[in-house]
């Protein structure tokens, strides 16, 4: 429900496809074009893959993307094609840190 209402709003474009601006045999820099986050997790975690099968390692970033749902999943679908894989993003602050009160803003 939460991706359907971010296409709906105007918050992301349900049609971004991401597009590659920079890349190396190892490494990629993606723009998701504003795109849902999961399609433009999924295009480029595979990109990396692909990139780690054969360089031996593969390194993509990536901008104008949005909540790209469980990090974990991504590094999931390089054990599939027996590699390690890492998934991180950023956010906004939007829940309290462990152990805290409340939420310190700086």
């Amino acid at each position: 429900e939460m991706y359907v209402n971010e296409v709906k709003s105007g918050q992301c474009n349900g049609k971004a496809k991401p597009e590659i601006m920079k890349q190396t045999a190892a490494t990629a820099f993606v723009d998701g074009k504003n795109g849902i986050g999961f399609v433009v997790g999924n295009y480029c975690m595979e990109l990396a893959i692909v990139k780690a099968k054969e360089a031996g390692i593969g390194w993509v970033t990536c901008t104008g993307s949005n909540h790209y749902g469980i990090a974990g999943q991504y590094a999931m679908q390089a054990l599939d094609h027996g590699l390690l894989g890492m998934s991180f993003t950023n956010s906004s602050p939007l829940v309290v840190p462990t152990r805290a009160k409340q939420l310190q803003h700086r």
